[in-house]
């Protein structure tokens, strides 16, 4: 039986020890005179759980687990170490954890219980953690993960730089900015109290091994943690200051601002501070949206909202609703004919526009909210489906800009074409328009002759970009005859007595849309061009499926081999 959150809690805090993953970086061992590398302990890893937002870390309750988890990550080239909590200790772990903005803590016990997760707000009333600053939490947050990423070796044992890795790291020192903008600082101050309490800031000298000055800091704490673990044996004066508040103090006598120093040392140099600043109050209150401002919105908020559009299952008894996301709601302006997609500082406003939708055109979409360290993979969805225009909508004020100026799908015309990764942006845009006239909640032969003709027109539309594509399709290797083929697997759907209702192949027109189904398990797939989909069309096949994880598009065997039939 699965003990409750309270008693698994009491379970683990009579414990004489717990072991928490640690990340690392390679430092020195100085003390055998023989500069060995090792290992240096910085913070908790953090880990965001698969397909959601929450961001939790790893605690063990053995030695063994934890290192073992730790040698793991060394073969994925990301340094980590196992950390020993005694029982008196784990009180000040839990603190350590919500000061970083931890939701859940994943407990791994050698008991049959595995993993047992436990949201931080649960542990925090147990043990009576004080509350801590939102805003302190989501810096301490994204400068971890900006460091664990900046500390992971990029380099793949081929000697390769990691593209994705180098990209994932952009990413989340973008996450680490925006939260800088939002945040206060715990900076160590000298109170002049000989003139008027006047304040100055202790400027720190980092020094190579030589004694020679690398460069002159002043020191500033995302939590009140950090700057308890630093000043170990006296804590200095401390006050609290924003990026825009510090560079008046800085002049000519310090070169840089240094987070964190004694954990994952954030260097932040003066111009980086001049940016951030800018960037603030370009989207202060009350500032006017103009495109500047529009741009450091896409790139540094926190959250935004979008439209997707929604297929509504029908909940079986006692199941709450449940909605399947058809991919980005996209218009086509009818005077520019650019591809647009909209997005909203608040969630009311998207509300309203979905609202709108569903009464004008009745199409069901819903509400996305976006948080900053998904904003890349949107801005790559919607290149791969050939967007070319973003409208940002804040209150009454609405600011236009190229998706090209944001992000740009990458160049794989250097790839050998073997190789090189299938994209079909034009495609991808005329499915997306195609499913958005299909799934209006309107009979087709209820609707005006306009509507039917516009309906027309896109499948038209899709089909005509059909018949030029080459897709992605899943295959197999089975052993036949003592050789190995190469076989196209069915997606099969039953109903209750087991009946095979359809039998479909799924066709991927992209590769991002290949990545979005299979998620963290991608299969083995291959080319297959739209002339050889003729091959196909065995007995056992009813149909096929275009992008079954975005637009989920359907043709009858029937209806594929007459549109085959008249290439």
């Amino acid at each position: 039986m699965r003990l409750s959150t309270e008693e698994t809690l009491k379970q683990l805090l009579e414990k004489e020890e717990l072991f928490v993953l640690y990340s690392a970086a390679v430092g020195t061992d100085k003390s055998s005179g023989e500069n060995k590398p090792k290992l240096e302990y910085k913070n908790p890893m953090l880990f965001e759980a698969p397909g959601s937002k929450i961001v939790q870390a790893w605690v063990y309750d053995t030695r063994e687990a934890c290192t073992s988890a730790a040698q793991a990550f060394a073969q994925q080239r990301i340094p980590a170490i196992c950390i020993r909590y005694e029982k008196n200790g784990l009180r000040t772990m839990y603190l350590c954890l919500a000061e970083m903005g931890v939701q859940r803590i994943l407990f791994h016990t050698g008991e049959d219980q595995g993993e047992v997760p436990m949201a931080a707000e649960e542990i925090q009333n147990i043990i009576n953690v004080p509350d801590r600053s939102e805003a302190e939490a989501d810096l301490s947050r994204d400068i971890q993960f900006y460091w664990q990423r900046a500390n992971q070796n990029r380099v793949t044992p081929e000697g390769k730089v990691s593209v994705m890795a180098k990209e994932d790291e952009n990413i989340r020192f973008a996450c680490m900015t925006g939260s800088l903008m939002r945040s206060t600082l715990y900076i160590p101050v000298i109170v002049d109290k000989e003139n008027k309490n006047r304040i100055s800031l202790p400027v720190y000298m980092d020094k190579d091994a030589e004694g020679n000055i690398k460069d002159r800091q002043v020191l500033a704490f995302s939590n009140k943690m950090e700057v308890n673990r630093f000043f170990t044996e006296k804590t200095p004066t401390i006050s609290l200051f924003k990026l825009s508040q510090i560079e008046q103090f800085l002049g000519d006598h310090a070169d840089c601002v240094v987070i964190n120093k004694g954990t994952t040392a954030l260097r932040i140099t003066k111009p980086l501070i001049s940016k951030i600043i800018a960037n603030e109050k370009l989207i202060a209150e009350g500032a006017p949206l103009t495109k500047e401002a529009m741009e450091v919105h896409l790139r540094y908020d926190r959250v935004f909202y979008s439209l997707y559009g929604g297929t509504m299952l029908q909940p079986k008894a006692g199941q709450k609703p449940q909605v399947l996301l058809r991919g980005p709601y996209i218009v086509e302006d009818q005077e520019t004919f650019d591809d647009t997609y909209c997005i909203y500082e608040s969630k009311e406003e998207a509300q309203a526009a979905a609202k709108k939708i569903l009464e004008e055109k009745k199409l069901f979409v819903v509400v996305r909210e976006w948080r900053n360290i998904e904003f890349a993979n949107l801005y790559t969805l919607l290149a791969s489906k050939a967007v070319n225009l973003i409208i940002y909508k804040k209150g009454e004020e609405t600011v236009s800009m190229d998706l090209s100026e944001i992000v740009k799908l990458p160049d794989f015309s250097n790839i050998e074409e073997k190789q090189r990764p299938i994209v079909n942006p034009t495609l991808a845009l005329s499915a997306q328009y195609y499913w958005q006239e299909i799934a209006r909640m309107v009979k087709i032969e209820d609707r005006d002759e306009e509507d039917q003709e516009l309906l027309a027109e896109k499948n038209a539309e899709f089909l005509a970009n059909l018949k030029k594509a080459t897709f992605y399709i899943r295959f197999d290797q089975q052993e036949k005859d003592g050789q190995k083929v190469i076989v196209f697997p069915l997606d099969t759907r039953r109903d209750a007595e087991g009946k095979i209702i359809s039998a479909e192949y799924q066709l991927f027109t992209d590769i991002y849309e290949v990545q979005d189904f299979f998620n963290a398990a991608p299969p083995t797939i291959t080319k297959i061009t739209y002339a050889q989909l003729k091959q196909l069309i065995i007995p056992e096949c009813t149909g096929f499926a275009f992008n079954p994880a975005g637009v989920d598009l359907h043709y009858s065997k029937d209806k594929m081999e007459k549109i085959l039939n008249s290439l």
